[in-house]
């Protein structure tokens, strides 16, 4: 659990890192940076298959004030490259025919099942005399919830509900499925699961909002610096 929130926080870092050089290349040229969001499966589907190769996509206007945007790709050694400079009218109607599969939120799904593994591990391995809820999630794993939260709400700061709604059901979905589990085995556990599952939601919420917060401070500070 501990490589999994080290990798988390070091992949935070560098993703933080790259769209303040994007915003401080793209100032430099006279753009005005409105947002950079990083797309992590877009390497999957543009041929770029090698961990050295970071997609992201820059919104910002030029000096005339036309609202344009661009693909950014960044690699270790090569620096930055823009490509698919056009204007932000165009990007709107190419997304307004995409599928509903591609709107869903797949980093922040996947994201909250990394959470609800991590925490379960220890919770589901637990006796059901040892649970004791909150504190049975209030564990070390809890870290990885917060980080998550901060580092998708900086990558994808327009999806801020998603973002705070996956992640705060990951300790609920670890509750879930504890109790069906134990029901199986004994119907007459878990009197009280409504409780549990509302305590959950309240850990979740909490762990989800104060990484969103974060995320979100991390979002401005990046943004003020480029500017400056």
């Amino acid at each position: 659990m501990w490589y999994a929130l080290i990798l988390v926080i070091v992949l935070g870092i560098q993703v933080a890192w790259t769209s303040h050089q994007i915003r401080g290349e793209l100032a430099g040229m006279g753009m005005r940076v409105e947002r950079v969001r990083w797309l992590p499966w877009a390497r999957f589907f543009s041929g770029r298959w090698t961990r050295r190769h970071m997609i992201y996509r820059a919104w910002y206007s030029d000096r005339s004030g036309a609202r344009l945007t661009c693909r950014a790709v960044a690699t270790v050694f090569g620096g930055i490259v823009f490509e698919e400079q056009r204007a932000v009218v165009a990007s709107k109607a190419v997304a307004s025919t995409t599928p509903g599969l591609a709107r869903i939120p797949w980093s922040s799904v996947v994201c909250a099942a990394v959470a609800c593994l991590a925490l379960g591990a220890r919770y589901w391995s637990a006796s059901y005399r040892e649970l004791n809820l909150p504190s049975s999630l209030i564990r070390p794993e809890l870290a990885l919830v917060v980080a998550l939260a901060s580092w998708l709400q900086f990558v994808e700061p327009r999806r801020r509900l998603s973002t705070l709604a996956l992640l705060a059901l990951a300790p609920v979905a670890t509750v879930i499925v504890r109790i069906a589990a134990d029901l199986a085995r004994d119907p007459t556990s878990h009197n009280l699961f409504p409780f549990e599952l509302a305590i959950a939601g309240f850990v979740g919420a909490a762990a989800a909002g104060l990484g969103v917060g974060l995320g979100t401070l991390a979002g401005r500070f990046g943004s003020t610096a480029a500017s400056t």
